[in-house]
């Protein structure tokens, strides 16, 4: 965790300007800059740059933020990598720095010895004759001089302990051990190699170390592939083969491809589709995931035409739907893989195929009436029902609402009853019940920050004169949006307006992205009143209005569950609530009468 005040200090001597100007061309435009956006295509300009409030907002693509923000997605980083390197630029020995050179230090002696062992795998390659069966196999699968080096490719020999005996010395046993490259003996009397006659495809990291291995068998022996196991510099489930050496044709082409394999990541790299990637030894992953979004949303998957390729296609897309990408889906003929693919039809024909993918709607609803009937009533609601798993994932709503629509016509079936299905299926089934904590209303996480409540946060945030009036007029828990409340939460108990400055928000809120969006709204939303003091006691007016309202909406539903529990005590206790808050605020000049 980074220091609040060694982040204020960064940002300081980090001018959001300055930064920005190094890479994309500023134009002066009223207090501000203007620019092409450089992170999508446009003709007429709509990124601003403020350097009073030291933030970016593109009205194009919504993407904006601080100085940090800005580092992260232009050059792919995290949020500690991008603070790491603003603060190397400004001169600022970060706290935690210290921390994180012990810990790499004392992780070296590991990435040193797998390095080792790669380059040992390599020369192993190289000694082998070309009868030898690693050599036929090369032959087979036709792999290039060219694709053997640019991935690495090498050879363990068929025996108990030649690594062990190449490396031991330099590096000791425990340390290859700690790598991965090693097993203990029964009885631990003694250590052995474990990987022996395979062929071995390393895997790197994003800056290029090798972490771990893949390895292939030359005859029948069992596992097929063997991976090195978790170590605490290879972790399966975060890293994706390929990924390193196709890394600039992503960022170039603003999309990767996902395949199932080591060789078909190298047959798509051969054919020259370089954004070819693929899962190291395990199913896809969040975690993979997170990270090519890093460098792009727009996803094609390709796994191999058969039943187990097509189940795993479907469960990787859900996960893919719900880290809000861009999805399409790639279709080979049966029986081939895209290394097969390539070397039977050639690049150009692999390449059209990928052209012609599918979005990932089309795909799942041509797999699924397939194998359920969409003329019959059970094969609808089937298809229904797996359809809406996917479409209940996409956090945009707009998308939803479209994908909801298009199912409703396609299958025949009223828009409003998938609604229904599809609340059914996202609900989690609860006791009937209610405990003393069940009488509570419900939370506002579903609902959206309405525009006087982000224009107040806004007006708060902009105006030091108004963060000062406010002590006292209303609190967060006046704010319907729990979002809204998060944020004004913030502002109202900052002890000084500086800490609610709009840079300074968005390098608290950096890990929230719905938070500081909400933020940059506001701040611009806020910019476009021409009388503040006005705008404020009118938002203020209004959200007093809104907040009796929405007490009452929040009263009835709660009755209304307690009567759907038969809890009359707690029925009643709401009603007599109801009552004295509609006296209040008289929305309807009426009491509820209570019925034991």
């Amino acid at each position: 965790m980074i220091a609040q005040h060694l982040l204020d200090q960064i940002q300081d001597r980090s001018d959001i300007v300055e930064v920005i100007q190094r890479v994309v061309p500023l134009k002066r435009a009223g207090r501000g800059f203007t620019a092409p956006c450089p992170f999508h295509s446009e003709k007429t300009p709509s990124f601003v740059v403020s350097a009073d409030k030291q933030i970016f907002h593109c009205f194009g693509c919504g993407v904006g933020g601080n100085v940090f923000s800005f580092v992260m997605k232009y050059e792919k980083l995290t949020f500690p990598e991008a603070v790491r390197q603003l603060a190397q630029s400004a001169g600022i020995l970060l706290e935690e720095d210290e921390e994180f050179r012990k810990r790499e230090d004392s992780r070296q002696p590991v990435y040193n010895a797998v390095a080792a062992a790669a380059e040992f795998f390599r020369m192993e390659l190289g000694k082998t004759p070309t009868d030898a069966p690693i050599q036929k196999y090369i032959a087979k699968r036709r792999l290039t001089d060219e694709a053997l080096s640019k991935f690495k490719i090498g050879y363990s020999p068929d025996a108990w302990d030649s690594l062990l005996k190449k490396l031991a010395k330099d590096h000791g046993t425990e340390t290859l051990l700690r790598a991965g490259l090693l097993l203990e003996r029964d009885g631990k009397t003694g250590y052995y190699d474990r990987f022996r006659n395979r062929m071995m495809f390393p895997i790197t990291d994003l800056k290029g170390r090798v972490i771990g291995f893949g390895a292939r068998v030359l005859d029948d022996s069992q596992p097929k592939y063997l991976n090195s196991p978790e170590t605490e510099i290879y972790h399966k489930g975060r890293v994706l083969y390929g990924f390193y050496e196709g890394i600039e044709a992503i960022r170039r082409e603003n999309r990767a491809l996902i395949v199932e394999g080591y060789m078909d990541v190298i047959g798509c790299h051969a054919a020259g589709v370089e954004i070819a990637t693929a899962a190291s030894g395990t199913s896809l992953t969040t975690d993979q995931i997170r990270a090519l979004k890093r460098f792009t949303s727009n996803i094609t998957v390709l796994f191999d035409a058969d039943k187990a390729g097509e189940a795993a296609t479907l469960r990787g897309l859900d996960l893919l739907v719900e880290e809000n990408c861009n999805v399409q889906v790639a279709s080979l003929a049966e029986g081939h893989d895209p290394d097969s693919f390539v070397k039977e039809f050639g690049a150009e024909k692999f390449r059209e195929q990928l052209d012609a993918a599918q979005p990932l709607f089309d795909y799942k609803y041509q797999f699924l009436t397939r194998r359920h009937d969409p003329r019959k009533v059970e094969g609808k609601s089937q298809i229904a029902a797996e359809m809406l798993a996917t479409i209940r994932r996409i956090p945009n709503e707009i998308t939803k609402d479209g994908y909801l629509a298009e199912l409703s016509r396609r299958l025949g079936i009223a828009e409003d009853a998938l609604r229904v299905e599809l609340k059914k299926s996202a609900s989690t089934p609860r006791a009937i019940e209610l405990s003393q904590d069940d009488r509570k209303m419900p939370d506002a996480a579903s609902v959206p920050v309405s525009v006087i409540e982000k224009l107040l946060i806004g007006l708060l945030i902009t105006d030091s004169k108004l963060w000062g009036k406010s002590r006292g007029r209303f609190e967060d828990g006046d704010f319907v949006s729990e979002d809204a409340r998060l944020v004004a939460g913030m502002v109202l108990q900052a002890q000084d307006w500086t800490e609610v400055q709009p840079a300074r928000m968005l390098s608290v809120l950096h890990d929230r992205e719905n938070l500081s969006l909400l933020v940059l709204q506001a701040v611009h939303q806020a910019e476009i009143v021409e009388d503040s003091s006005k705008a404020f006691e009118d938002c203020l007016k209004q959200l007093d209005e809104a907040r009796g309202k929405d007490r009452l909406k929040r009263l009835r539903d709660a009755i209304a569950a307690c009567e759907k529990a038969n809890d009359i005590d707690g029925r009643n206790i709401l009603l007599r609530e109801l009552n004295e808050t509609s006296r209040k605020g008289k929305p309807n000049g009426t009491e509820v009468q209570i019925k034991s």
